[in-house]
């Protein structure tokens, strides 16, 4: 019921995706057990986001129950990938991301979440694109078809001053930096996809999956620099924790951008701090210490 009232609007961008989204993918899910699980996995999560602190630790525990079963199944058919199952696969798939964020949110605390928390998140997002693609094929002459479709939107560019000096000293720190042991090309294109994520950020209407694009775009070795805390990947997070941050009314959101830019400021050096102020004031209203 969770699912049908409210749920479903997390996965859906306009009016052909909420039908879908609201009825056709429940439908599916009585054909595929492992799908049924991730509805309910994930309507159990978003009760635990607005749940007391009694109730909020028992849909925790639901929501992992139905996952951990629904994941077995699902992993088991990622290779086999047919017309029968293509439409529960794309569906759970999308499910799984959100799941993902929603479950490291509300199962930890700030100090708990880590840097490889977020990285298995975002090398998730990129998995499951790569899995969603392959499904395609299969689901173009279905009733899930029109899901596939949607007209990429052309943002106006509206980046206040202030943040397009901030991108503008990042990109100069970028070329300084420049060495054998410095990818600045790599830094370069991370750099670029940053920009167009805050653009799209500050629109009348978010784009809820902004954040897995965005994960999507970044070259690999920005991932694993990012994995190993170098200071340039953490810098250029900080600017993506105003994104997060933004997105904050999302449920599955909340807390993300908060907790990061702290874990941010706290490692990195003082000479690469003053790259962060104007992201950390976006985040935070104020510079921590001062």
């Amino acid at each position: 019921m969770h699912w049908s009232k409210q749920t479903h609007l997390s996965f859906t961008r306009d009016e052909t995706a909420q039908k879908i989204w609201q009825f056709l993918v429940p439908e599916e899910a009585l054909s595929h057990k492992f799908l049924m699980h991730g509805l309910l996995a994930i309507s159990a999560l978003e009760l635990a986001s607005h749940g007391d602190d009694v109730s909020r630790p028992l849909y925790i525990k639901t929501a992992v129950i139905h996952q951990n079963v629904a994941l077995g199944e699902f992993q088991a058919l990622m290779s086999q990938i047919n017309r029968d199952n293509a439409k529960a696969i794309f569906a759970f798939s999308s499910i799984l991301v959100v799941y993902s964020f929603g479950v490291l949110h509300l199962e930890n605390t700030a100090p708990s979440m880590t840097m490889e928390d977020l990285y298995q998140v975002l090398m998730l997002c990129r998995g499951v694109e790569r899995l969603i693609a392959s499904s395609q094929s299969a689901i173009h002459d279905s009733n899930f078809s029109s899901i596939l479709y949607f007209t990429q939107v052309e943002y106006p560019w509206l980046l206040s001053d202030d943040c397009q000096f901030a991108l503008h000293q990042l990109h100069g720190a970028n070329i300084m930096a420049k060495s054998a042991d410095h990818n600045s090309e790599m830094y370069q294109e991370a750099i670029d996809t940053l920009g167009e994520a805050l653009n799209e950020s500050i629109q009348d209407h978010i784009p809820s999956n902004l954040v897995s694009r965005w994960a999507i775009k970044l070259p690999r070795a920005f991932l694993e620099c990012l994995r190993k805390r170098e200071p340039m990947a953490m810098v250029i997070l900080s600017f993506f924790c105003v994104v997060l941050h933004r997105l904050k009314g999302v449920w599955y959101f909340r807390g993300w951008g908060t907790n990061f830019v702290k874990l941010i400021w706290q490692t990195l050096a003082p000479e690469w701090k003053v790259l962060v102020h104007w992201s950390v004031m976006e985040v935070l209203g104020k510079i921590p210490g001062c």
